[in-house]
């Protein structure tokens, strides 16, 4: 099989089929349960050789689909992971798993690799042959590949991992993998260690297949590019209300009961930590790695780098430093790691939508500003700020329109994108409509996001209109609240002290971030009278 790519800077390697004989050495170890001895040989043999880069480089062989979907399955399934015995040495399977997924993206991209193909839900999905004799000429009459052909064109799998125990079986879709990694975030920790890797694999790739598919439309002015994108073959069929209403949930799952009650295992007894005796695994296999005498069940799985220098596992580790002053508001949504899959899932989401490409922009955003609105003031803080890493057009439109939702009626309405002059008269100088705390706190926090991102960009200038809209917006959101104070050691006044902390530091933040303009501009002149001087 030709690389569909042929860059000269080779980007990335043109990729062939498995030769006949190693696709066979696979699958026979597949299907006799020798996983994680699979695993290890197609690592071994899935980049062939080095190049120079006067050289074009090396095919690199692709496992068929089937054998990626086992191979996915490899990194989460708890028999490998979280049930395994006290007294047994720790699985090569998984990690190796997760590299060479990572490597086969790395090195010839996710349209070479087809993980599109190879990630496929189907419930009912059996991708067993029914008699493995007569497929492929053994013991029975049938007449199988000829191995003189040089490629193997039957990629069907058996073994429990590659059908009834796929992940692609046993899920409905990728948003219930979602919802449930989300919710181990927060309960079942021994299961987010692996579930994340999945969803940090899974979102690498489709992120990485959005923007080679974009690059290729601004080639080749195909506009059809996109559809095909994985991302987009990820969407709920029902382009309504009710499938942006279930992608929301899933990414936005919580500690809440309902949200407990709607993400379910994946495999049945996931969390159980004994073996279920229905799955079956050859006894002859000997690839394990670790101490016996180490009896730490929940023992972290660490990444070395392997013969090619690759340290994926090390930087998937490495990713979930705790920003200061965040762990406690994390919290509730399974930490800082699971923070930053969220935010990259909602920024993937609005930027399909924005290319046209699921449900109307407006109809997306709508379904965030009711989520998000409903938040505690500290977790809208934290989900509507420019702390967290998801593209400037995502927090844009998502800050706006919840402004929009909240802000007096007395602000000149306001749909265009932002700018420096909208800022000034359609958002700074007005109160939330009504008089209650937690809103004007809102319209304090959206409007500093907002005055961030447009200082980030170099789009905004100090002036003294500038000055004058905060000042003006600062004294009506301060005139709109009541002085009343609930009673002193209530649970109100507990929580309207909490509230107007925060809202007075972002007031505070929004008068200070107008102050380093202005010194700024002061200095710019200095050095421009200087220099005509």
């Amino acid at each position: 099989m030709e690389s569909p790519r042929d860059e000269p800077e080779h980007r990335y390697r043109p990729t062939r089929q498995l030769p006949y004989t190693l696709n066979e050495r696979a699958r026979v170890s597949i299907e006799e349960t020798l996983y994680p001895s699979a695993v290890e040989f197609l690592n071994s043999i899935s980049i062939p050789g080095t190049s120079t880069p006067s050289q074009a480089p090396h095919p690199a062989f692709i496992p068929p689909s089937t054998f990626q979907r086992c191979i996915t399955t490899l990194i989460a399934h708890p028999y490998y992971t979280t049930q395994v015995s006290k007294n047994e040495p720790f699985s090569t399977a998984p990690g190796n798993a997760y590299l060479l997924l990572r490597r086969m993206l790395r090195l010839v991209g996710p349209l070479n690799a087809e993980f599109s193909k190879a990630w496929e839900f189907n419930k009912n999905a059996r991708a067993g042959r029914q008699v493995r004799g007569k497929t492929r000429g053994r013991g029975g009459k049938g007449k199988g590949p000829d191995p003189t052909d040089g490629l193997s064109t039957d990629d069907d799998l058996n073994g429990d991992f590659a059908t009834t125990e796929s992940l692609f079986s046993v899920a409905d879709d990728f948003w219930s993998i979602a919802g449930w990694a989300f919710t181990c975030s927060i309960s079942h920790p021994k299961r987010w260690e692996w579930w994340k890797l999945v969803l940090d694999l899974m979102m690498d790739v489709v992120e990485q297949d959005w923007m080679d598919r974009l690059e290729s439309k601004e080639v080749t002015g195909d506009k059809s590019a996109l559809d095909g994108a994985l991302f987009v073959k990820f969407l709920p069929q029902d382009t309504g209300s009710a499938g942006c209403k279930k992608i929301v949930r899933a990414i936005m799952t919580c500690a809440e009961e309902k949200s407990f009650n709607e993400w379910k295992e994946i495999w049945e007894n996931e969390l159980s930590t004994k073996r279920p005796r229905k799955i079956r695994v050859g006894t002859q296999d000997t690839t394990f790695m670790g101490d016996e005498e180490d009896d730490e069940e929940d023992k972290d799985m660490k990444g070395e780098p392997d013969g090619d220098g690759d340290t994926e596992m090390q930087d998937a580790d490495s990713s979930g430093v705790e920003v200061e002053g965040l762990p406690s508001v994390s919290e509730a949504y399974g930490g800082i790691e699971s923070v930053d899959l969220r935010q990259r899932l909602l920024s993937m989401l609005s930027t399909v939508c924005i290319a046209g490409c699921y449900v109307p922009t407006e109809d997306l955003f709508y379904e965030f500003t009711e989520t998000f609105i409903r938040l505690s003031l500290p977790h809208f803080h934290f989900f509507t700020s420019t702390l967290l890493d998801t593209t400037t057009e995502y927090k844009c439109t998502l800050n706006q329109l919840i402004l929009s939702t909240i802000i007096s009626t007395r602000a000149p309405v306001y749909n265009g994108r932002l700018t420096a002059t909208a800022l000034v008269n359609n958002y700074l100088p007005f109160e939330a409509k009504t008089t209650h705390l937690a809103d004007n706190a809102r319209v304090a926090i959206l409007l500093e996001t907002l005055t961030r991102l447009l200082i980030n960009a170099k789009l905004l200038e100090y002036s003294q209109d500038l000055q004058a809209a905060v000042a003006k917006g600062i004294k009506a959101r301060a005139s709109k609240v009541p002085k009343s104070f609930a009673k002193p050691g209530t649970q109100k006044y507990l929580l309207d002290r909490e509230t107007r902390g925060i809202w007075s530091a972002a007031e505070t933040r929004l008068k200070g971030l107008t102050e380093i303009l202005r010194i700024q501009k002061e200095e710019e002149e200095i050095q421009d009278s200087s220099l005509q001087s």
